[in-house]
C-alpha cells in the first residue's frame, strides 16, 4: 500500500513508482492509488519502460516456472499419498 499519499489528488513521483510497481502490479492499491499510478504511468515514457520491464520479468519467470515443473511418476504420487495416509492415520489416532 502507498503509504506516501498524502492526499487523494497528489501526484505520483517516479520514485513513488519505483517504489510501489510491485503493490500496483499485484493490484494492491486503493482505487485512488491505482488511479493516480496509471495517470503517471500514461505521461512518464520512463515508468512506461519500467513497468514494461517488469512485467516482461514477471512473464519470463512463470514460463521458466512452468518449463521447471516435473510431474511425479504414478510410483511417486502414490508413494507420496501412501505416507500422507499413514500420517493422518497416525494423528487420528493420537486425538482418540
Amino acid at each position: 500500500m502507498l503509504k506516501v499519499f498524502r492526499q487523494p489528488d497528489t501526484a505520483v513521483t517516479c520514485q513513488q513508482v519505483d517504489e510501489n510497481l510491485e503493490a500496483y502490479l499485484d493490484s494492491a492499491l486503493t482505487t485512488t492509488q491505482m488511479s493516480a499510478f496509471q495517470t503517471h504511468i500514461n505521461r512518464c515514457s520512463s515508468c512506461q519502460a519500467l513497468l514494461q520491464q517488469e512485467q516482461l520479468q514477471i512473464r519470463q519467470l512463470r514460463c521458466e516456472a512452468q518449463l521447471n515443473q516435473r510431474t511425479l511418476s504414478p510410483v511417486e504420487s502414490a508413494e507420496i499419498q501412501q505416507n500422507l495416509y499413514r500420517q493422518m492415520r497416525r494423528n487420528i489416532r493420537w486425538k482418540i
